[in-house]
């Protein structure tokens, strides 16, 4: 599963009905995400603990999906971002739908562009909900690490002589499993250890 977190300003019933139909529509795109829902996830707690706990649900997502809508970008999605990217190094991917005016030409504050891995412009008035759910998508591939692909047995083989300290010349240069030989490596979705297979 990819975890995304849904970031944005959330204080009308039309916001969060927004924010849940896009999730939804994410949920449902057969790709395995699992879209995180802070007026979910918050729903009955103290307003001392919202920020505690959205911060907590950012640093366990794969991915933070924000939008940028407003006069000027939400006050809480601006610091759910900028933690995302400077503490937790997690991919952000910013959104507009709001056609009004602002400081920039995307129509987003300058201090919180920078921050965003991809930005999806959505200000055009004909854009559908199904649009902009395929823009995520695609922005979310665009992120994501190539995964290994499998070795042949024949190249397992050389990779493992490789190794084990054994010389293998040009093959070397025309194998690439996508691992570190000989070491341990962190997948970019799941942030699970993965071993290299040459190694086993």
């Amino acid at each position: 599963m990819i975890r995304v977190y849904m970031a944005g300003p959330l204080f009308s019933l039309a916001e969060r009905e927004f924010n849940a139909a896009l999730a939804s529509t994410l949920d449902a795109s057969g790709y395995g995400i699992e879209c995180v829902l802070p007026q979910v996830e918050c729903a009955g707690l103290p307003i001392t603990s919202v920020a505690q706990r959205c911060l907590s649900d950012v640093s366990t997502s794969h991915f933070v999906v924000a939008c940028l809508d407003g006069s000027d970008a939400d006050s809480g999605t601006a610091i759910e971002i900028t933690y995302a990217k400077q503490a937790r190094s997690i991919p952000v991917i910013g959104y507009r739908t709001d056609f009004r005016g602002a400081e920039t030409q995307s129509g987003v504050n300058a201090m919180i562009l920078p921050f965003c891995d991809r930005f999806i412009d959505a200000r055009d008035p004909s854009m559908t909900l199904l649009e902009l759910k395929n823009a995520i998508l695609k922005a979310i591939w665009e992120l994501v690490p190539p995964a290994p692909r499998e070795l042949s047995l024949t190249e397992a083989m050389y990779k493992k002589r490789n190794c084990d300290g054994y010389p293998l010349g040009a093959v070397q240069k025309t194998i690439s499993c996508g691992y570190n030989c000989g070491c341990e490596t962190s997948c970019g979705i799941t942030r699970e250890p993965l071993s290299c297979p040459a190694n086993g």
